[in-house]
């Protein structure tokens, strides 16, 4: 079986491109856009209406979410080694981190990465940036 996935550079997609690397899993990468101007492809559209990625695909199935297809995957092929097996005390913790990076510090990177999504107008776009500076100190 082989992995597809709906890949941008500079995306979350990243992220889980390294997990399929790590659990030495055959993929195949999509590439497509993180451009907010840019359409997105139908067939991503279908799976994922907002057209965010990543989104993975296997046999006849479908999902979206970084820290939801990293807990899949590492449910999936246990053997890799990169997560606490659903019984062990770490478990609980490793969920933590892994919702916290995806909820609190990856939106923290994306006011000083993409400040146009979050001004109104160029001129407000300093003021999100130095949000989202101010924002990763505090999650970190």
């Amino acid at each position: 079986m082989t992995y597809k996935l709906y890949y941008a550079l500079g995306s979350a997609a990243m992220g889980v491109r390294v997990i399929l690397e790590e659990i030495g899993a055959p993929y195949e990468l999509i590439e497509t856009t993180i451009a907010m101007d840019e359409p997105r492809p139908p067939e991503q559209l279908a799976l994922n209406p907002n057209g965010w990625v990543p989104v993975l695909l296997w046999d006849d199935r479908a999902m979206y979410e970084c820290a939801a297809i990293t807990v899949f995957l590492c449910d999936r092929h246990p053997k890799a080694n990169l997560a606490p097996g659903i019984d062990e005390p770490e478990r609980g913790l490793f969920l933590q981190t892994l919702v916290y990076f995806s909820s609190s510090v990856q939106n923290a990177f994306q006011l000083d990465y993409y400040p146009d999504r979050f001004a109104d107008t160029p001129d407000g776009e300093p003021g999100a940036q130095r949000r989202g500076r101010r924002r990763l100190r505090e999650t970190w």
